[in-house]
């Protein structure tokens, strides 16, 4: 065996790779050029696969070309070279970018993967046109051609692809490749239940950008309707987006009709799921909104999938074997399978998409408040940014609110303070959106009336703790 021979199948370790890959401070840069070029030349797919791992776990790559492309592009290209087409794909799918995948491929070096292969490789642009999977990545090409109407090579795949998926066979082979693997994500054994089918159903149905949307424009129509119907005369001088009762009244006309009861509001306690699942009542979640998302977001979701139950039915097509409620309440019995939290919190890879994705709650809540959501569902855009708006504003005022129960409790002792305590006790519907700003209100015009009574040091600490208290849009 040559000696050339040797060295290429001689096995190479991570901390070689690493040291090889890592430029010295005082290093030739000619000299350092060349030892990476050797290696890229030398190695196989397997040391390749290595050297993509380490830019993965935090180690980054040399910032180099190769007769122009960079190093890592043409490193994760010879990885794979030693896959099928099929494991090429199912590689970038675990991999594909998104802030939630520890394992993820940033987005530019990711859709350089993909366009390489597609444009070098016929069997791989094959298997990306007719394999389901495609369809978790499908937006890196479709945002590419949108963006460079020039590549014609691009939109001919882009419409080949469009076109294999979008067939019968396509949307068949795609709903039953699904199926079982969301089922294997969920950890659900063969044969599925007719529950954890309409679970699998479910986290299919949010995953699908076309449908989804569908069924936000049909309650963008419902909110419209709401408004010419049911809206009293004086309300009709207000804009409807500033009729903050318009969400959740249509939200629950809507879940009613597939047995939903009143939503709940929500407080963060395992015994509050409990009664939720129970009562076959959707949260109203207060306790994260305006911080990881909005207070109607999970509901919005349950009230997508309601409709979406609702069209099938009517057309007698298949969607759930239950009532959307039905399997809310079948959640109870799945406590600690983490099923809410796959499938309306954050789902993880292989089993993410790039893209639109309503299970991720996060995401979705940012694109129903989206600029690109006005157009497409103006009216329900505008209803939830309002909400946002005011969450932001409400948990500015629970703040104070919290703060100035401690401070009143310090100073319990002086007159006229228990009074000023007791118009810091919330009360009320809790549906209603703006109950922090009606106390914090209720609060300042008694203290107004007061301070004269109270030492100063007393309220200027106050003074302190009140919030600029902003002009409501609530009815």
């Amino acid at each position: 065996m040559s000696q050339r021979k040797a060295h290429e199948s001689k096995s190479i370790s991570e901390d070689d790779i690493e040291r090889i890959l890592t430029r010295e401070t005082e290093e030739n840069p000619k000299a350092y050029r060349k030892r990476v070029v050797d290696f890229y030349n030398s190695a196989d797919p397997a040391s390749a696969r290595l050297a993509v791992e380490l830019a993965v776990s935090g180690k980054k790559l040399a910032k180099m070309t190769i007769k122009g492309k960079s190093l890592d592009l043409l490193l994760y290209l010879k990885f794979l070279s030693g896959q099928s087409p099929e494991e090429k794909l199912l590689y970038l799918v675990a991999r594909l970018p998104h802030e939630w995948g520890s394992n993820s491929i940033n987005r530019g070096l990711f859709e350089n993967i993909l366009l390489e292969l597609l444009r070098e490789n016929p069997q791989f642009k094959k298997t990306f046109c007719t394999h389901p999977a495609a369809f978790q990545i499908e937006e890196i090409l479709t945002s590419y051609c949108a963006a460079h109407a020039e590549d014609v090579a691009m939109q001919e795949i882009l419409a080949e692809y469009q076109t294999s998926q979008s067939s019968q066979e396509g949307e068949q082979a795609r709903e039953t490749y699904y199926e079982e693997e969301l089922r294997k994500f969920y950890g659900f054994d063969q044969p599925l239940g007719k529950f954890q089918k309409d679970i699998v159903h479910i986290a299919f149905f949010l995953m699908d950008e076309t449908r989804v949307v569908k069924r936000l424009q049909d309650l963008n129509d419902r909110i419209v309707e709401a408004v010419k119907k049911e809206q009293p005369a004086d309300e009709r001088k207000k804009q409807p987006s500033e009729r903050h009762d318009l969400l959740p009244t249509v939200l629950q006309s809507i879940t009613t009709e597939v047995g939903f009861t009143a939503p709940t509001q929500l407080q963060a306690s395992p015994k509050t799921f409990n009664a939720l699942y129970e009562h076959k009542s959707l949260p109203h979640d207060r306790v994260f909104a305006g911080e990881l998302h909005g207070e109607w977001t999970h509901y919005l979701q349950w009230t997508l999938v309601s409709l979406e139950y609702l069209a099938n039915k009517k057309q007698k097509t298949d969607f759930l074997n239950h009532a959307p409620s039905d399997v809310f309440h079948w959640l109870k019995t799945q406590r600690g399978k983490k099923i809410w939290h796959k499938t309306f919190e954050i789902p993880s890879a292989p089993y993410t998409k790039c893209g639109f994705d309503a299970r991720f709650v996060f995401d979705f809540d940012k694109y129903v408040r989206s600029p690109v959501s006005a157009a497409t569902f103006p009216l329900l855009q505008q209803l939830v940014q309002s909400w946002a708006t005011q969450g932001e504003q409400d948990k500015q005022n629970r703040k104070a609110v919290k703060d100035l129960k401690n401070l009143c409790e310090k100073n319990a002792r002086l007159p006229g303070v228990q009074e000023l305590q007791a118009a810091l006790e919330e009360k009320g519907d809790a549906t209603k959106a703006h109950k922090p700003a009606e106390v914090i209100t209720a609060f300042t015009t008694l203290f107004t009336k007061k301070q004269k009574e109270f030492p100063k040091k007393f309220v200027h600490a106050v003074q302190g703790q009140l919030p600029v208290v902003k002009k409501s849009s609530a009815p």
